[in-house]
């Protein structure tokens, strides 16, 4: 977020391992867009959930070309990393074994270094189930979870977490318990294990 200006700006170098590729860099560059224009929907005034953010970007980067993957990291962290092409059989046995992160806990991380692999995966995922089954539902998350005010007028995503919990009651008739069992039983229905 470049304060004086009021924006938001994607620096990228070719150096960066594996950027010298097409499709890579075009994936990467798609990655990072994707997350800079949802944050910048309704201005920049606030995180959205890590989940989402991280979720939406591996989504459409992925349609580009599933062979590349980026992972967002915190400042002094490493992201835990997989050069894995196919996600669909590592999430497949997560949602097999019950082992999927949950939604409850996808919302307590606060940043990105409390991703792991697993939790890569599942926001990954639990963005295709929402653009394939509920399709609709993807907007009204975000419209709801952006431009929130404070009696004052003045942006204030303190009260993130309640918001997209009602979001999802209002927007799904879902709680969260609900949520993680659709997805679960999607997955199991939808994915291969190869």
């Amino acid at each position: 977020n470049v304060l004086p200006t009021d924006s938001l700006i994607l620096v990228l170098h070719t150096q960066q391992e594996g950027l010298r590729v097409d499709q890579a860099l075009h994936g990467h560059v798609v990655f990072n867009l994707a997350q800079n224009l949802i944050d910048g929907f309704k201005h920049y005034s606030y995180n959205l959930p890590t989940w989402l953010r991280e979720g939406v970007s591996h989504y459409f980067e992925r349609l580009i070309n599933p062979k590349f993957n980026s992972f967002d990291a915190s400042e002094g962290s490493v992201a835990e990393e997989t050069r894995k092409e196919n996600w669909q059989p590592p999430t497949l046995k997560l949602a097999r074994s019950g082992e999927a992160p949950r939604m409850a806990e996808l919302m307590a991380m606060k940043d990105f270094s409390d991703l792991t692999l697993a939790s890569h995966f599942t926001t990954w995922s639990m963005i295709d189930f929402i653009l394939t089954v509920h399709p609709g539902f993807f907007a009204r998350l975000l419209d709801g979870l952006k431009g929130i005010t404070n009696e004052h007028g003045i942006a204030d995503g303190s009260n993130m977490a309640e918001a997209h919990r009602e979001l999802f009651k209002s927007g799904l008739g879902m709680t969260y318990a609900e949520f993680d069992a659709a997805w679960s039983a999607w997955v199991l229905a939808t994915y291969s294990a190869q």
